[in-house]
């Protein structure tokens, strides 16, 4: 059994030098060549914050796009409705609590089309929670809700699960919580975050006292997806265990978040919702943790060492999954993680490379 070496991408911001906004004709063949020489065989490419004119051209450029249906399923919103407190990268001044009428002002062409289109938003910005996801989810069957870029607390999270959210947006990153998941787990943290009440636990809190049966006792049966980006920089690998552990293999979905700057060499520079970023080695705030035979590039802000993205292919992620499920940073007995044989790792790892595809129902990856 190999690793898997056919990806289904549901979270990538472009690569080869291309964004997914499509700023230029022609992006779409550009984009997609870049994301087929890197193994990707689908796709739902990822829209940072844009004004309306930039996100309808983008929507339409992909509706017209030969590649549409075959490597282009879908698209997803990140960022427009996301809460500015928790922007990452992400251009404040266009970011917006989700309405109905907001998703129809920026997103018209996919939704007229029926294109299936996946909304990250913040629940906790968003007036009539209930109602506005209703209207939203009866009128656009095409339209899936997630929560990401957000500063809810726990109860507004399960809340917006109750109201048909199907999921969460690199868990981890740009939420809320006392967890700091880039240093290893601490079991007293754990204790401690498990008796607190869902209202006083930030968001990304919840990986501490609920697990898959907890989860969907609390949502009435309703079991999230929880994208996790596993470069060795946005999360330690101890918190991806203890997510593959709380929630499941098949609820696990790896993403890389890659840029743009993918496939490019070190201090490339592109334009990130009004920002330069750059591409860079993990510096001393972000030091590498993953497969070590691997190497791994980011892309900050220039001249900081803000993350703005991750570089990673789905390839490198895997072969990090790969080693932490089977290495010696899954000997930590205090929080009941344990390592994995070779083969029983590499059946978990294909498993998870197929969940984005299985969970959004695309037949392009499943037997991959």
């Amino acid at each position: 059994m190999e690793l898997p070496n056919k990806f289904f991408a549901q979270h990538t911001h472009g690569a080869g030098g291309v964004d997914a906004l499509l700023f230029n004709e022609g992006d779409d063949e550009r984009l997609a060549v870049a994301y087929q020489s890197i193994g990707i065989i689908g796709a739902t490419p990822t829209l940072l914050t844009g004004d309306e004119n930039t996100l309808r051209t983008a929507q339409n450029r992909y509706l017209s796009s030969a590649y549409k249906g075959s490597l282009f399923h879908g698209l997803f919103s990140e960022g427009n409705f996301g809460a500015p407190s928790k922007k990452g990268c992400q251009n404040e001044k266009l970011m917006e609590p989700l309405t109905l009428a907001g998703l129809e002002r920026l997103f018209g062409p996919a939704l007229e089309a029926r294109f299936p289109l996946r909304v990250m938003f913040a629940p906790e910005t968003v007036d009539d929670l209930e109602g506005t996801m209703e209207s939203i989810l009866s009128r656009y069957q095409n339209v899936s809700l997630v929560v990401g870029h957000s500063d809810a607390n726990v109860e507004q999270a399960l809340n917006a699960l109750r109201y048909g959210a199907s999921g969460f947006v690199h868990f981890g990153n740009a939420m809320g919580g006392s967890i700091a998941q880039r240093n290893p787990i601490d079991a007293n943290q754990i204790t401690e975050l498990s008796q607190k009440e869902d209202g006083s636990l930030g968001l990304k809190d919840m990986l501490f006292k609920y697990n898959s049966t907890r989860l969907m006792e609390a949502t009435g049966g309703k079991m999230p997806y929880f994208e996790v980006i596993i470069d060795g920089i946005h999360v330690h690998p101890e918190f991806f265990l203890y997510m593959v552990k709380q929630f499941g293999t098949d609820n696990v979905v790896p993403v890389t978040d890659q840029m743009m700057g993918t496939g490019k060499g070190i201090g490339y520079e592109f334009d990130i919702s009004g920002s330069i970023a750059q591409v860079s080695e993990p510096g001393g705030k972000n030091p590498y943790r993953g497969d070590q035979d691997q190497k791994v590039l980011l892309a900050v802000l220039k001249g900081t060492e803000t993350l703005a993205g991750s570089l990673a292919t789905d390839a490198q992620l895997y072969r990090n999954a790969l080693c932490w499920l089977t290495g010696d940073v899954a000997k930590r007995k205090d929080i009941n993680l344990a390592p994995l044989g070779e083969q029983e790792a590499l059946g978990v790892v294909r498993r998870m490379s197929a969940n984005a595809a299985r969970i959004h129902g695309y037949d392009t990856a499943k037997g991959n």
